[in-house]
Parts: structure tokens; sequence; C-alpha cells
């Protein structure tokens, strides 16, 4: 998690499927909401989710995770990169390319 004033930002909680009842994404969830809280943020912005509410959609789950957590969904303008070193992003974006030829 980042925070900055009163924005707080989940980054990555790294989860997989092997021993999913353990739940632990939700504790990770959890402290960060409780940490955010401590440190006087007012928004937890927890990233991504699916572009429609459809339980058919690839991160449905993804969805209601973060809905179950008590998130609201709200659509804003999304991100973009900013290549700092260009040859390296467009080496980085040819390889990314070739890898899902594979």
């Amino acid at each position: 998690m980042i925070r900055s004033a009163n924005l707080s930002w989940y980054i990555y909680g790294a989860s997989s499927s092997e021993q999913r009842k353990l739940f632990a994404p939700k504790a990770i969830m959890e402290r960060m909401i409780a940490d955010s809280i401590a440190a006087g943020s007012r928004y937890l912005d927890q990233g991504g989710v699916s572009p429609t509410l459809e339980a058919g959609h690839h991160l449905a789950g993804l969805t209601k995770f973060k809905t179950n957590t008590g998130c609201d969904i709200i659509q804003t303008t999304g991100e973009w990169d900013l290549a700092l070193n260009k040859p390296l992003a467009w080496a980085f974006d040819k390889y990314m390319t070739w890898r899902a030829k594979k």
C-alpha cells in the first residue's frame, strides 16, 4: 500500500488459487483498511475491477472480492504509462508481444 495525504492505494496482495480457503488476501485487505484509517486516509483505491458486473467475466471474482470488502465501484478515466527509458520500454513491449504469441 502507498499513502499520500488522505489517499491510500492498494498495490499488490500476491494471492493465488493455492490454499484459497485460508483467505490471506482478505486479511491483508483488512489490515490495509485499518492502517489507512489510522493514518487519516479518506479513500483507499483498490485498483482495477472487471469492466462489467457480469458474473461470466474472467475478472468477476476479483470484482466480487473487492465489493465484499465494502468497496464502491467508481469509474475513472484510467491510467497510463510514462516511459522514462524509451529503449527499455520499446524492448519490453516487443517482449510482451512475443510472449503473448507463445
